[in-house]
């Protein structure tokens, strides 16, 4: 019972969510009141968690000053041991030096010569989204060297940051943004929920071809 009342109330958010983001003021509105800026990255925050959690994906709401802190309060929260980051992402040195209990990781050589660290040692990887989709929940991150592509591909567990200013309102918006996709990378990946798929009798599983938990730092002011 308390299961069925728990999905409910889960339901519930998503909804209330959903229905504040297709409220929102009209342009023309949004041109006239000073606060438009501020309801419209609200609208996208609202529609981004509601499409992101309802793919089984899940966000911490954060902010710039306590993001850290409430990534590896989650980290102890859930028994995850160590967390591997880039060496060139642009939190490494942030987190590298964090001394909390939780064993960091740098991703600092070959994937040939991590490749058994990464598929039987690293609990969760840390990955940096340069921005997101609010219609679909999605997360666009831009494979490189400070962005290993692997890292939120292969560690069962992907936790990624994600600045809600960066939120576009959708896959047409964020494309057409040209200043946005220079320079292109080799790989540009777009992420909405954790790893899933289904076998000829149609059973969901999660995990089977990456991570099984999405976990997105969603950092709001």
């Amino acid at each position: 019972m308390s299961g069925t009342k728990a999905m409910m109330n889960s339901r519930h958010n998503i909804l209330q969510r959903l229905r504040q983001y297709r409220t929102s003021m009209p342009a023309h509105e949004q041109m006239e009141n000073p606060t438009a800026g501020v309801v419209e990255v609200e609208n996208k925050v609202g529609a981004f968690t509601a499409a992101m959690e309802a793919a089984h994906g899940e966000v911490i709401p954060t902010t710039s000053e306590h993001w850290r802190r409430d990534l590896f309060e989650h980290l102890r929260a859930q028994a995850i041991h160590n967390l591997m980051i880039a060496d060139q992402s642009r939190f490494a040195d942030l987190l590298l030096q964090e001394n909390t209990g939780i064993e960091l990781l740098p991703y600092n050589q070959a994937f040939e010569s991590m490749k058994d660290d990464l598929f039987h040692r690293v609990a969760a990887g840390f990955s940096v989204a340069s921005a997101g989709i609010a219609e679909t929940g999605t997360l666009i991150v831009k494979s490189g060297p400070g962005e290993p592509r692997t890292l939120s591909l292969v560690p069962p567990v992907n936790y990624v940051w994600l600045d809600a200013n960066t939120l576009y309102q959708n896959q047409f918006e964020a494309f057409a943004d040209k200043e946005y996709m220079k320079p292109l990378p080799t790989n540009l990946l777009l992420i909405s929920g954790p790893s899933k798929t289904a076998d000829i009798q149609q059973t969901l599983a999660y995990g089977a071809h990456g991570p099984k938990r999405l976990i997105v730092l969603l950092i709001d002011g």
